[in-house]
């Protein structure tokens, strides 16, 4: 009698996604990025400076985006104005993005929606 092990590699290897946020033609920085699949999965990857993400293990199929992103300056300047009553310095222009508007932080609001195919690798996302 012989008997064969049931244990197979036929799990789907899911897709490892590279890309850039971009908001207004700015690089959208400082935050996450998710993908929320069909089944309610969910991927994530980091928002770099310049706008680019890795995200790994993405669903397959439609997937619905959402952005959480954060001004790390934000908090300590917050911090900040309730120890002194100084005037606070102007803002300097900046060339990245470190704050969307709320729509893009849940998936059923944002509008991003794209599909994913296990040969999909690269995604921008260009938000105007």
């Amino acid at each position: 009698m012989s008997f064969t092990s049931g244990c197979s590699s036929s799990k789907k290897k899911l897709p490892t996604l590279t890309g850039k946020v971009t908001y207004k033609g700015k690089p959208v920085s400082v935050g996450s990025i998710y993908f929320h699949g069909p089944a309610d999965e969910l991927a994530m990857g980091n928002l770099q400076e310049d706008g680019t993400f890795t995200a790994t293990d993405l669903p397959i199929g439609q997937v619905r985006v959402s952005l959480r992103v954060q001004d790390p300056g934000v908090y300590a300047q917050q911090l900040k104005d309730q120890v002194t009553t100084l005037e606070k310095p102007k803002a300097k222009p900046s060339d990245k993005v470190t704050s969307l508007p709320n729509q893009y932080s849940d998936p059923a609001t944002s509008g991003l929606t794209y599909t994913i195919d296990p040969t999909t690798t690269t995604l921008d996302i260009t938000i105007e």
